[in-house]
């Protein structure tokens, strides 16, 4: 069977993926992620720049790689869900206490995840295992934000609610 080497968006260590398949468990951190069914090196290549910065929170890089991608390949969910996670500056942060990994916010937008327009077209175009993994990683990272967006509305404007953002996102 071929394999394909794709950035896991959950640890960003390199995992293999079978040719074809829409998810696979990451090779290092052993959770299962959605990962691109291209056949082409070169997209695939996109990819993985594109996954090495929004690791590096450099998520306007990555959101121009992911265009990229949709402009050779609009009908690709997983590029459209990688625009979602850069957008809204999510990295999946290990939580001490239990090894899990929770989405941490960078970036805090007021409209919810789940209107986002290219987290539909995700849905639109992913197969029905990958559109499962997608809606439960969003109504996680939607419960999160609304939670965040809450305390915003109340809270003073200080430096520290930036630490709390990063508090709450774990406290899931």
């Amino acid at each position: 069977m071929n394999m394909r080497t794709f950035i896991c968006k959950q640890c960003g260590e390199s995992t293999h993926v079978p040719e074809g398949a829409s998810s696979a468990n990451c090779d290092y951190c052993g959770i299962e992620s959605t990962f691109s069914k291209t056949r082409d090196e070169r997209i695939a290549g996109y990819f993985n720049r594109a996954e090495k910065l929004r690791g590096a929170h450099e998520y306007d890089k990555a959101i121009e790689t992911y265009e990229q991608i949709v402009r050779e390949d609009g009908t690709d969910a997983e590029a459209r869900w990688g625009l979602v996670l850069s957008k809204y500056g999510i990295e999946y942060v290990e939580e001490k206490s239990t090894g899990k990994r929770v989405p941490t916010f960078h970036r805090l937008s007021q409209t919810s995840i789940l209107a986002d327009a290219d987290y539909n077209k995700a849905l639109e175009y992913a197969d029905s295992h990958a559109k499962k993994i997608y809606e439960a990683e969003a109504n996680k990272i939607n419960e999160i934000q609304k939670k965040i967006l809450a305390i915003a509305s109340t809270a003073d404007k200080h430096d520290a609610f930036i630490c709390l953002l990063k508090m709450l996102s774990s406290a899931q």
